[in-house]
């Protein structure tokens, strides 16, 4: 029988799905989690005795009612042997969250069952990142003395992130289809400084915390970045570092993100002694300055500190006389690590960036975002030999926004022989090989979408680490193409090393068939020809593709009338990915189909449906969907899946059938949907 909690609500225009795993998981959670399973085990049975006719799904009904038994307490119809319920502690993160959350709003004086403060408890000790929603009912609620108690008495290293959503965060939503599981609402405050000091009081000489994270939520971000007076500011009184430090003895990593500070306050905060000293790490590249000048505008900011890894943003300031960065030199002797977020201008080169770096002699890794050069240097890696002369320890490079176009970036590149470690967004394809150039490279990573051909060109023979690709596009066009074949004998055969893409995509109608259907439109264009040779086509592309092994997520474009079957031909793909997408396309959903998912691709653990239908209906889509994924929910062969569903929003809000309302699978004991009103 198939019973979930739901999945958190995500930041997509969509419906998060997540489906239960039969699989056994044990661990320990302690005596309590024994007496737990034995009362489920003794509600079991009572219920077998007073409504022997239930069904399994009904039994599970009357569980919900009666507020005890659910996928945490560990209920099982009286003909299963109660599962521990301490397989909690397994669940997936999204379903922890979920169940910290309907815990959190339940509140202490609710009568909570026992599983739940079982689990909160374990969470509480075991789990490696933890995010606490600031706000004085939500604090209150959550960090109980025996929830501070456990935080207390932790041992193992925590990351702990203190957030605060904004109101207007709730109100996007369009709809919210199971309203029972919703975070309370949050009091609105412009001064996040307050709602912070209320949980820092609360979160005494918490010494497992190493890592903290401030935090705003998104949307006051975009509020912040546009002047907005309703944006969240953080001030720093002479006070709060010691609060901090008070709080987590042990934190040695800082985090500011989507906070209006000023460069005033902040400098305040980094030059509390003890945290000066006790920092290792800063990262305040995403916060908004008050005053509107930069972090970098006071001399002072990094006098003092140790950091050895710094993450910061570069813009153009406010004040003509302020520079956009400035100086590391009090960091000169410690810190390793440095990423740049460049916002400074459109067109930036490495020599603009040569004078704030030149004193960083014991820096080891550099990141430096969107280098596009400049008009006289197009190529953004002018100054890179007197950037590497002035930094001796550098090994790591990477250039997440720069592309290689031309042979004289190359050339640039290969010539820089200290590099080791390099990372771009891509490669053009060249005009000469290079293949058996002279390269210290060890490991090469090009994050975005690369041209086929220029993978050829390129000096991977001394590569000793797997070669990453972000993204690799192959169309039906390609089946017959002989650059393809060679560039994927090259990826599969010639490189010595594991080639790890991270996200396949398949466009699965030819050029002809995309110009006809702008034409006549998406309800004529699809013939029984065109679906035919889509199955055709797909088997060829499969066969071409199928000694690229290691993909993390397989897109498929326009893929028609999706059945089991094709699950079955996609397969030899998917084996080792973790999420699979179908966009713009129509399917046939079934338990075949989900049967199929589940036993063939054994890694999956994430399944989007963006802008797919069945035919011209997606009313008929939506209910399909849903009777699929509850026949699903109950078999035994069922895993943990997160399932998001992307659609326009006018769908969303007018053509969703009843059965999605309500949160009416909550109610049926399957799993929550959330809808947002913003597009993917």
């Amino acid at each position: 029988m198939g019973r979930t909690l739901g999945a958190s609500p995500s930041v997509s225009c969509g419906g998060n799905v997540v489906l239960p795993s039969k699989k056994p998981r044990p661990t320990g959670i302690g005596r309590l989690s024994e007496g737990v399973a034995k009362r489920s085990e003794l509600r079991a049975a009572r219920r077998s005795q007073t409504a022997p006719t239930m069904s399994q799904r009904d039994m599970q009904h009357q569980a919900a009612a009666d507020g005890c038994a659910s996928a945490a307490d560990g209920y099982s119809p009286a003909s299963e042997a109660p599962p521990s319920a301490t397989r909690l502690l397994d669940l997936p993160p999204v379903l922890l969250d979920d169940i910290a959350c309907r815990v959190m709003q339940l509140g202490a004086r609710s009568m909570l069952p026992l599983t739940c403060r079982a689990f909160s408890q374990a969470r509480v000790l075991h789990a490696p990142a933890l995010r606490i929603q600031l706000g004085r009912q939500c604090c209150d609620q959550l960090l109980t003395p025996q929830v501070v108690a456990a935080l207390q008495a932790r041992t193992s290293k925590l990351a702990l992130t203190l957030w605060q959503p904004g109101t207007e965060d709730r109100t996007r939503r369009k709809e919210q289809l199971a309203p029972t599981l919703q975070l309370p609402q949050t009091e609105y405050t412009q001064d996040y400084t307050n709602l912070l000091a209320h949980a820092l009081a609360k979160l005494d000489n918490c010494a497992a915390v190493e890592v903290c994270k401030l935090a705003a939520g998104q949307y006051w971000q975009q509020q912040a970045s546009t002047g907005s007076s309703r944006a969240y500011r953080l001030r720093c009184p002479p006070g709060l570092a010691q609060h901090l430090l008070d709080s987590f003895p042990s934190l040695t990593a800082l985090t500011l993100e989507g906070l209006c500070i000023s460069s005033d306050a902040l400098a305040t905060l980094l030059s509390h002694p003890p945290l000066a000293l006790q920092l290792q790490q800063l990262d305040i590249a995403d916060i908004i300055s008050q005053d509107g000048d930069e972090p970098g505008a006071v001399d002072s900011l990094f006098q003092g500190l140790r950091l050895k890894q710094l993450r910061i943003v570069a813009v153009y300031p406010a004040q003509p006389d302020t520079p956009p960065l400035r100086s590391f030199l009090p960091m000169a002797q410690h810190l390793t690590h440095l990423h740049i977020m460049n916002q400074y201008r459109l067109g930036s080169d490495l020599s603009f960036f040569v004078e704030y770096l030149q004193p960083l002699a014991q820096l080891q890794v550099l990141t430096i975002s969107h280098l596009n050069g400049t008009v006289s240097h197009p190529n953004g890696l002018e100054g890179l030999a007197e950037l590497l002369q002035a930094l001796p320890q550098l090994h790591t490079l990477q250039l997440p926004g720069t592309r290689i176009k031309d042979q004289q970036q190359l050339i640039t590149l290969l010539a820089a022989t200290q590099i080791t470690n390099l990372q771009l967004d891509a490669v053009d394809a060249l005009d000469a090989s290079y293949a058996d150039a002279p390269c210290n490279w060890q490991r090469l990573e090009l994050i975005g979408m690369n041209d086929r051909g220029a993978l050829s060109c390129l000096p991977l023979h001394s590569l000793s680490q797997p070669l990453v690709l972000g993204e690799y596009w192959f169309s039906v066009d390609d089946i017959l193409d002989p650059a393809v074949a060679a560039s994927l004998h090259l990826l599969a055969e010639a490189i010595k090393v594991p080639v790890n893409i991270k996200e396949l995509l398949l466009s699965m109608l030819p050029s002809e068939v995309r110009a006809r259907r702008s034409e006549v439109g998406d309800n004529r264009f699809l013939t029984p020809a065109v679906l035919q040779q889509q199955r055709v086509d797909l088997a060829q592309l499969v066969a071409l593709l199928q000694p690229l092994q290691c993909c993390g997520k397989v897109r498929v474009y326009n893929l028609h009338q999706v059945t089991a079957a094709d699950v079955v031909a996609l397969a030899p793909l998917c084996r080792d990915c973790t999420h699979f997408e179908l966009y713009d396309g129509s399917i046939e959903p079934s338990l075949e189909f989900w049967h199929q998912l589940v036993q063939l691709m054994p890694a999956l653990q994430k399944v989007t449906f963006s802008y797919v239908t069945i035919g011209v209906s997606k009313v008929y889509f939506y209910t399909a969907m849903h009777e699929s994924l509850q026949l699903m929910a109950e078999q035994p062969w069922a895993r943990w899946l997160d399932i998001t569903i992307h659609d326009d929003l006018t769908v969303i809000a007018h053509k969703l059938p009843a059965c999605w309302r309500a949160g009416s699978w909550l109610k049926s004991g399957i799993f929550k949907v959330t809808m947002w009103n913003e597009l993917p």
